[in-house]
């Protein structure tokens, strides 16, 4: 399998700035990211979503190349939002340039995992999963079936999830008038 990174080319590349007061643990925040996909002439039933940190794609560089991915699509994120689980948004928020990935739902497959490595965690905070196979294409899956878990390319292990990306969302928070740029 190939790790290296691939170039930005023909990759949407949309800022997003939702409101201050809504918590990317809302479901406002989700409902406005659908409807900033939609402007943007994007449907959102055929995407996954992944945060990530945005850092290299900002600067132009190259996007890394990972095996799998941890994504959602729109029913996961709502389970997630209902259960108070970890959502893509949350996951971009930890990061200096906070992203949110949209993949091609059609390219993409679940991953199977079955362990983790030796060294689980790696210095970017990602988690390095043992094993892991393709299952199910996403695209065979109904629509409101939640994709939650570990996705991987269709033609895994030859293709990476970064094979199908699409777009990527800078997440901007505006900042409320009635705050200051020093914490006042």
């Amino acid at each position: 399998m190939r790790h290296e990174a691939i170039k930005q080319k023909n990759i949407l590349k949309i800022q997003f700035s939702p409101e201050i007061y809504i918590s990317s643990s809302d479901v406002e925040f989700l409902d406005e990211f659908l409807k900033e996909l939609r402007q943007c002439n994007l449907d959102p039933d055929g995407l996954v979503f992944s945060g990530f940190d945005g850092k290299q794609a900002a600067a132009g560089e190259n996007i890394p190349v990972y095996p799998y991915i941890f994504a959602m699509n729109e029913t996961g994120w709502r389970n997630a939002l209902k259960y108070r689980d970890y959502n893509p948004a949350q996951y971009a928020e930890e990061w200096e340039i906070p992203c949110i990935g949209l993949y091609d739902k059609s390219q993409l497959a679940e991953g199977r995992s079955y362990g983790l490595t030796q060294d689980a965690f790696d210095l970017d905070g990602r988690v390095e999963l043992a094993n892991v196979h393709k299952g199910a294409d996403l695209d065979s899956l109904g629509p409101d079936a939640p994709v939650e878990e570990v996705v991987v390319h269709r033609n895994f292990p030859n293709l990476s999830p970064t094979d199908a990306l699409v777009g990527l969302v800078f997440v901007e928070r505006v900042e409320s008038s009635t705050h200051h740029r020093h914490g006042l």
